[in-house]
C-alpha cells in the first residue's frame, strides 16, 4: 500500500528500484502481487513500470469516471511515487472517502503493472468545520456546516454553511456538479444572505454601518484544458442597508449626502465573465509561478420605491485585475502582486472598493483611505519577502516576512485632495494553525507619517 506517507515501506521499495533499474514483474500466472527486481533484466524493462490498467475496488456508490477525473496517472503511463502521492492526494482532498488506498499486481508482461486503488466510501451527511482562503474574496471560517459530497455518486459537491469571514457573516446553500454534460465546465449554484459591515469615516471617526444582502449566483468555471481559463454566470443580489449606523455605542441617523440617497432598498442583476491563469505549485506558500484574474462585470440597478416595486434606476460596470507573481530566491521566496480596480459611479457603495488595513494597504486604518461613498477607481501594488524559518521549507510551519504596499484610491464623487498614492513598509510573521490555515501578524509603518500599526488577520495578504 502507498499514498501521500513518504515513509510508506512500499515508496522506499520502489524508488529503489527505480533507481538501480532491474525492474520485471513475475508472470501473469502468479498469484503473487509484489514487485521482483530481476538481475537478468532486459533494456526495455530497465526503465519505470507502466500501468496495463487501473483497478477500483470498494466504491459501491461512485461511478467509476468520478474517480478517473481525479487521476492524473492513465493506461499506458509510467508509474511514480511522486504521481501515486499527487493522485493520492487528489481523491483524499474530495473527501468523497474515509480511506485511499493504493496497490499493485503484475501486469500480463514484463513491465506492465495493475494499478489498484481501494477506497472506503464516506456516507453523507458529514458535518464541516474549516477554514480556508478565497483569491478575490479572502479569509474565512466555516464554524458550522453540513456537506452532502458525492450523494448519488456522480461526483458533485453540495452543503450548507455558516461562513464568517471580513466584517461579513452569513448562511449559503451550494452545489456544484463537475463536468456537467461531460464537457469541460464545472456547473455551479449557490444561494444565501449575509450581514455585512461597512466602515465610513465620518467627522475623522469610524462609522459601522451594516447592509443585509440576500444572493444567488449560477455559473459556468472550466476546470481543464483551455476552458480552465474561463468562468461566467449571472448574479441576482437583493441589499438591504440599514437607515442606521453606530459611532462607538451611539446609533445615528444623519447619514451625510454622499450616503443618505442610497439606503433604499435595491435590487442588482449582473452578468459576469472572467479569466483566469494559476500556474503555481501551491496555494498554501507559493515559491514559483503566477496567478492572475481579470475581470468584467456588467449589473442593473433597482431600486424599490415607497409602494415597494423595483424600479431601473441605473447600470454599472466593474473591471478588476488582480496578478501576483512568486519566485523563489535560494529556500526564500520572493513575492509581487498588482491589482486595479475600476468601478462606474452609478455602482452603490457596497459594490465599489475599499483601502487600507490588513488585507489591503497595510500601516493604515481598516478601510482607512476610502474616500466617503467608497472608490471608484483603485491601484494597489505589494511585494513581500518571505523565509520560512520552521518545518519543511515547502510548507513551513512559521515564516517570516518583510514587505513594502503602496496605495491609491479615488472616488467619482468626491473631490478628495488626498488622491495620491500611499506607502508603508513593515515586517511580519506567519503562524501555520491546524483546521483554521494561517495566522498573520505585520507590523506596518507608513512611510509619509509619524505613525505604525499592528495587524492582526487570517491568511496570507495574496
Amino acid at each position: 500500500m502507498f499514498g501521500a506517507n513518504r515513509q510508506n515501506p512500499f515508496i522506499k521499495i520502489f524508488s529503489l528500484i527505480l533507481c538501480f533499474g532491474a525492474i520485471s514483474v513475475v508472470s501473469s500466472q502468479s498469484n503473487d502481487s509484489t514487485l521482483v527486481s530481476s538481475a537478468d533484466a532486459t533494456p526495455s524493462a530497465q526503465s519505470s513500470l507502466i500501468i496495463e490498467r487501473i483497478e477500483i475496488v470498494g466504491a459501491t456508490k461512485t461511478k467509476p469516471h468520478v474517480i478517473h477525473r481525479y487521476l492524473s496517472l492513465k493506461a499506458g503511463d509510467p508509474v511514480t511515487p511522486q504521481a501515486i502521492d499527487r493522485d493520492y492526494e487528489a481523491l483524499t482532498a474530495t473527501h468523497f472517502f474515509k480511506q485511499v488506498e493504493f496497490s499493485s499486481k503484475p501486469g500480463g508482461a514484463v513491465g506492465k503493472v495493475i494499478l489498484v486503488i481501494e477506497v472506503v466510501e464516506r456516507r453523507w451527511p458529514w458535518l464541516e468545520f474549516a477554514g480556508g482562503f478565497s483569491e478575490l474574496e479572502g479569509w474565512y471560517i466555516v464554524p458550522a456546516g453540513v456537506r452532502f459530497d458525492n450523494t448519488f455518486g456522480n461526483g458533485n459537491i453540495a452543503g450548507g454553511r455558516f461562513i464568517i469571514g471580513d466584517r461579513t457573516g452569513g448562511f449559503y446553500l451550494h452545489f456544484r456538479q463537475p463536468q456537467i454534460f461531460s464537457s469541460n465546465f464545472d456547473l455551479q449554484l449557490e444561494a444565501g444572505s449575509n450581514s455585512t459591515d461597512f466602515i465610513h469615516y465620518l467627522s475623522a471617526r469610524d462609522a459601522i454601518h451594516r447592509v443585509d444582502i440576500g444572493s444567488g449566483r449560477i455559473a459556468l468555471a472550466g476546470n481543464r484544458g483551455l476552458a480552465r481559463y474561463f468562468s461566467a454566470g449571472f448574479r441576482f443580489n437583493v441589499a438591504r442597508p440599514e437607515a442606521q449606523y453606530k459611532i462607538g455605542d451611539t446609533t445615528r441617523t444623519d447619514f451625510p449626502p454622499e450616503l443618505a440617497g442610497q439606503l433604499a432598498k435595491k435590487r442588482i442583476n449582473s452578468f459576469f465573465t472572467r479569466l483566469q491563469v494559476d500556474t503555481r505549485d501551491q496555494t498554501y506558500f507559493p515559491h514559483t509561478g503566477v496567478w492572475g484574474a481579470l475581470s468584467l462585470e456588467a449589473a442593473n440597478v433597482w431600486t424599490a420605491n415607497s409602494s415597494s416595486a423595483f424600479e431601473r434606476t441605473g447600470d454599472f460596470r466593474r473591471l478588476i485585475f488582480d496578478a501576483r507573481f512568486y519566485q523563489p530566491i535560494g529556500a526564500n521566496v520572493f513575492a509581487v502582486r498588482a491589482k486595479a480596480g475600476l468601478v462606474s459611479r452609478a455602482a452603490p457603495f457596497y459594490e465599489r472598493f475599499y483601502l487600507g488595513g490588513a488585507y489591503s494597504l497595510r500601516g493604515f486604518a481598516e478601510r482607512g483611505m476610502t474616500p466617503l461613498g467608497w472608490g471608484t477607481e483603485l491601484l494597489l501594488a505589494q511585494a513581500e519577502m518571505r523565509f520560512p524559518i520552521a518545518g519543511d521549507p515547502q510548507q513551513p510551519s512559521l515564516m517570516a516576512a518583510l514587505f513594502f504596499d503602496a496605495g491609491r484610491i479615488e472616488s467619482a464623487d468626491v473631490l478628495n485632495e488626498q488622491n495620491r498614492f500611499f506607502t508603508s513598509t513593515g515586517a511580519g510573521f506567519r503562524v501555520k494553525v491546524p483546521i483554521i490555515g494561517l495566522l498573520r501578524c505585520d507590523f506596518a509603518y507608513p512611510l509619509d507619517r509619524d505613525d505604525f500599526r499592528f495587524h492582526f488577520a487570517l491568511g496570507q495578504t495574496f
